[in-house]
């Protein structure tokens, strides 16, 4: 088996050999993975698979080892792979940084503009995401800086450099009840629909947390990657958000209003990197001229 049939081997054993839930998941016809497995066999003259009736019912000892080496085969592409891409990443200056959406729009908007200027040799690739997507990309090696807001859950030694402060506040439609409120506690927020960013993101957990610190158990309208439907969520309804501080000025303040928290809840989004003992120039070009991009945008706005 090559490589691609080695993982539609694997997705076989992991959908509990059941062949149609494989096929659907690789978005390859049923027969073709009965033809893939049986070939095998055949030119082998061994058997992967215990059957009953026609179906696969589980591994044979050969099976099981044939699965265990599978793995460690994919594991050991996959990471040849990630290295080549790497590598060449670096010899044509190529430098892959991970932003989430709400930092793009309100602090990088200009970014692809502006950094040829003062980099021309620098290629830049984004990949916008929710910060705990970015977290694993940046620690896969899938991608060589990010651009994270805390808290996410994460091992590994990074370096990372402060470059804004923000607060969490709490948008609404300016006819919401708890408009009428200075500031908000989170037992006000608990007594209203709240619509979040999904699992992905860092709001989301810290969200959750400051609710489960407090044993609330909060009405989750709805879930959402975009932080543009979830101000829209909010207009005309009880609904609320939480959502950056940074992000209003994006916002017809006609539209919707925001409540600070009685007791703040500020955070720190940062530049981070992977600790190594040495990193390519393009890496340190670019990690420095964003300490410095950043703090220019932040002054201007």
């Amino acid at each position: 088996m090559d490589i691609r049939q080695l993982k539609y081997f694997v997705e076989i054993v992991q959908s509990d050999c059941n062949m149609s839930k494989a096929a659907k998941h690789l978005f390859v016809s049923q027969s073709a993975l009965s033809q893939i497995i049986s070939t095998f066999e055949e030119a082998n003259n061994l058997s992967l698979f215990y059957r009953e009736r026609g179906r696969l019912v589980g591994l044979t000892p050969i099976g099981h080892k044939y699965y265990k080496y599978a793995l460690e085969m994919i594991g050991l592409y996959d990471r040849m792979m990630t290295t080549i891409h790497n590598e060449s990443r670096k010899l044509n200056n190529v430098v892959r940084i991970g932003l989430p959406s709400i930092v793009l729009r309100t602090k990088l908007t200009n970014i692809v503009l502006d950094l040829p200027k003062d980099l021309p040799d620098l290629k830049l690739e984004i990949i916008e995401g929710g910060c705990q997507f970015l977290y694993e990309r940046l620690e896969e090696g899938d991608i060589d800086l990010a651009i994270l807001m805390d808290p996410i859950r994460r091992n590994g030694d990074f370096q990372d450099q402060v470059i804004i402060q923000d607060q969490f506040v709490v948008f609404m439609d300016p006819a919401n009840p708890l408009t009428k409120k200075k500031k908000v506690t989170w037992d006000d927020v608990n007594k209203v629909p709240i619509a979040i960013f999904n699992d992905s993101f860092s709001t989301n957990h810290l969200v959750m947390d400051q609710f489960a610190q407090r044993q609330m158990k909060p009405e989750i309208f709805i879930h959402s990657s975009s932080w543009e439907y979830l101000v829209d969520l909010v207009k005309g309804n009880e609904i609320v958000t939480i959502l950056p501080l940074s992000t209003y000025p994006l916002i017809n303040s006609d539209q919707i209003v925001y409540r600070e928290f009685k007791k703040n809840l500020p955070f720190d989004i940062y530049l981070s990197r992977k600790n190594y003992e040495v990193y390519p120039s393009s890496h340190n070009l670019l990690f420095d001229w964003l300490k410095k991009y950043v703090s220019q945008q932040v002054q201007i706005q």
